[in-house]
């Protein structure tokens, strides 16, 4: 599935230590609901029936998984979390977004997106400083990613 989506679908499969590293910064308590979009949706039906299987596998059976573009339509729009948690596609255009939807608690961005002058780019970053949406910034280092030599 990583390879598959690749550079031209800017999808990859999220490492587990990146996983974990995000999990570390936002610190959920033991009770915590933590929401993860692309865990609740998926808009390419083989991969969407391989995390149905992987769940399966895992023994949860317990899981609402629905097939769309999590960005441009949203199928869990009133979802109650905590915290979300989220890895949104690379080198896309998220033009589908609400501009209103601030449900997010930790998000991966290719590091291009701190210094590109991009004017969405620069307009997203303002607003998230002027609302005090940002606690860190980490950066990652290439290579992170399967089948990619980009940095997050």
């Amino acid at each position: 599935f990583a390879a598959k989506g690749g550079k031209s679908g800017g999808e990859f499969y999220t490492p587990l230590c990146v996983v974990q590293l995000l999990v570390s910064l936002i610190q959920p308590r033991e009770k915590s609901v933590v929401y993860d979009p692309c865990c609740g949706q998926e808009r390419i039906p083989d991969t969407l029936r391989l995390a149905k299987r992987r769940l399966i596998l895992e023994g949860i059976t317990n899981f609402r998984l629905e097939e769309g573009d999590t960005l441009f339509e949203d199928k869990f729009p009133d979802q109650q979390a905590d915290f979300i948690l989220a890895n949104p596609p690379f080198n896309q255009a998220h033009n589908g977004m609400s501009e209103g939807d601030i449900r997010v608690g930790a998000v991966i961005m290719a590091n291009i997106t701190l210094s590109s002058l991009n004017r969405r780019d620069v307009e997203m970053r303002q607003k998230w400083l002027n609302d005090n949406l940002i606690e860190a910034i980490v950066t990652l280092p290439n290579k992170l990613f399967y089948t990619t030599s980009i940095a997050p």
